[in-house]
């Protein structure tokens, strides 16, 4: 470890070292841009159980040292509102550099990433910047599940298909995936606007199953979309009120068969 670092932490109880206010590293962790983006409810209930019981002694903030800067793998909710509170906090310091995969499944240990955490992680990540940055634009600009995206990503109907894949930062991206992402996106979005008979739930649009058995229409040859989108401007629908995905099937056949 550094000698500055080491001279400053002064001698290890238990293989942690307790970090009071007065020390000069008490403010200088620095959170790595690839850990999940910081959640004002955990960070709420935390707060609250810490001011109750405080047990940050127990649970020390891991940390590793980069260019003489200790940087927080993983514990930086408690680090923040310890500050904030002008509590002491422990950390266990360990010895080289922890990478982003790591530190998400360290994180994952302690309370599972959401889909969104692993996206923003990746998103700032050399080498899955461009195609992470891209999916959390599509997400935010559309209305559909993050398991329904991850699956367009990778060309099925299904949800949950390339998950794993996706939390590993193995999401693909080349010119024939972002055409046909975009061209059922499109399609998905024509539907806010073309149902009157009635108007077409925000809920319904985002149900899963209706995602579902859009995609699954969208990938059958016969299917003619247009038709489809011009007769659902006339002929009422039952989509509101259906929830699995044999019924949304049928509806969607019905309608763009219908004279």
């Amino acid at each position: 470890m550094n000698k500055r670092l080491r001279s400053k932490l002064g001698n290890p109880s238990s293989h942690k070292y307790c970090i009071s206010p007065r020390n000069s590293l008490y403010r200088e962790l620095r959170m790595v841009k690839e850990n999940r983006v910081l959640s004002q409810n955990n960070l709420s209930k935390l707060r609250q159980s810490i001011l109750d019981e405080n047990l940050l002694e127990l649970r020390p903030i891991l940390v590793y040292e980069k260019g003489g800067i200790l940087y927080i793998a993983d514990g930086q909710h408690r680090y923040k509102i310890a500050v904030e509170e002008h509590l002491d906090y422990y950390i266990e310091v360990h010895e080289g550099e922890i990478t982003p995969e790591t530190i998400a499944k360290l994180n994952t240990n302690q309370r599972n990433w959401t889909v969104m955490d692993f996206a923003h992680s990746w998103a700032t990540s050399t080498g899955t910047k461009k195609v992470y940055s891209k999916y959390l634009e599509y997400y935010e600009d559309h209305n559909i599940t993050h398991s329904m995206l991850i699956s367009l990503f990778n060309g099925g109907t299904q949800r949950g298909i390339g998950m794993k894949e996706f939390k590993e930062g193995k999401l693909k991206w080349n010119p024939l995936i972002k055409e046909y992402v975009e061209d059922v996106l499109y399609k998905m979005k024509q539907l806010e606007f073309a149902a009157f008979n009635p108007a077409m739930n925000k809920v319904t649009l985002r149900r899963q199953t209706f995602q579902i058995g859009m995609l699954t229409a969208l990938k059958t040859p016969k299917f003619r979309f247009n038709r489809f989108i011009k007769n659902l401007y006339d002929v009422k629908h039952r989509f509101n009120k259906y929830h699995r995905v044999v019924d949304i099937k049928q509806e969607i056949f019905r309608i763009e068969s219908a004279k």
